[in-house]
């Protein structure tokens, strides 16, 4: 789920249904299953619901919610799981980073495409969600470690802007001056790290690490610069990113910028993601037409190295 201000923020599926099959070709019609636009819909006002009637302070109420939100992944928006089971190679044969964990969702589908002794390391900075994903790694058997951390371009601490009413819309300051809609939010003082420092903490090797998510409402740019060791030191490692022109340049960013910064590290093979089919391959041209449709979308980026 995903919140928008100052747009349509229910517009159908945010023309998700849209499949890019190369650059030559046209976009195809968008997919127009009632589980797009009206399932997130939905699910975000019972969230409100809930969450006004403060029935997540209760562990019955947070259970149920938790159960909620992994079904509405799982049947709506997510296009991990198709990844997962079309590409499952991309996830063999090293540890996993999911930066912006949430409650656990996308590091338990991750956790299953695991193979030998590696791991899911998944951050998560706000609390309630934190806890919950704590006790998805409680029960994982050593399969996936949680970070309280957010994950930036230094260490230290950052300021993290809950939104009350969106269980996947807390977003990090990235200015000293916020925005209105920014400035209207509940601040948290949460811990930050990079990737080079964790990876060096940890004692991972990069080419240790095989897949790398990102989705951070915004913080993408910035966390790109917290790894530029881990980048280029890669050779087999899969990058995906939530790629939204619009929050990347609220938080002082150029999302034009950061692709071609990853292409210079030799991320340059793009394929666009979708909830129910494999990975599309995409250009940089064909993805600045599509967004031209869409507020944001779900990349995947190989390094062609």
């Amino acid at each position: 789920m995903r919140a928008r201000h100052g747009r349509d923020e229910f517009k159908a599926d945010y023309t998700r249904g849209l499949l890019l099959r190369g650059a030559p070709t046209p976009l195809a019609k968008p997919d127009t299953r009632p589980r797009g636009a009206l399932g997130e819909r939905l699910a975000l006002r019972c969230y409100q619901v809930v969450q006004r009637a403060h029935l997540l302070e209760s562990p019955l109420g947070r259970g149920a919610f938790q159960v909620g939100y992994r079904l509405y992944k799982r049947h709506g928006s997510d296009p991990y799981r198709t990844l997962v089971r079309t590409r499952p190679g991309l996830f063999s044969g090293g540890h996993i980073l999911d930066i912006g964990a949430n409650i656990g969702y996308t590091a338990s589908l991750f956790a299953e495409a695991l193979t030998g002794n590696a791991q899911v390391f998944a951050f998560e900075p706000e609390p309630r969600s934190y806890a919950a994903l704590s006790r998805l790694a409680q029960r994982s058997r050593g399969r996936i470690t949680a970070i309280p951390s957010a994950v930036g371009e230094r260490l230290g601490e950052a300021q993290l802007a809950l939104n009350d009413l969106h269980p996947a819309d807390h977003r990090i300051a990235a200015s000293e001056a916020p925005s209105p809609e920014m400035a209207r939010r509940t601040a948290l003082r949460v811990p930050m790290t990079t990737v080079d420092a964790f990876l060096a903490e940890r004692g991972v090797a990069p080419n240790e690490v095989r897949f790398i998510k990102i989705d951070v409402q915004g913080y993408e740019a910035h966390v790109i610069d917290g790894m530029r060791h881990a980048l280029a030191a890669a050779r087999r490692l899969a990058l995906t990113l939530e790629y939204d022109p619009q929050l990347l340049r609220e938080a002082g960013r150029s999302g034009t910028t950061l692709l071609h910064d990853l292409g210079q590290l030799g991320f340059s093979t793009l394929y666009l993601l979708h909830p129910r089919t494999a990975p599309a391959r995409i250009t940089l041209e064909a993805l600045a037409r599509a967004m031209g449709e869409r507020p944001y979308c779900d990349l995947l980026l190989l390094n062609g190295r």
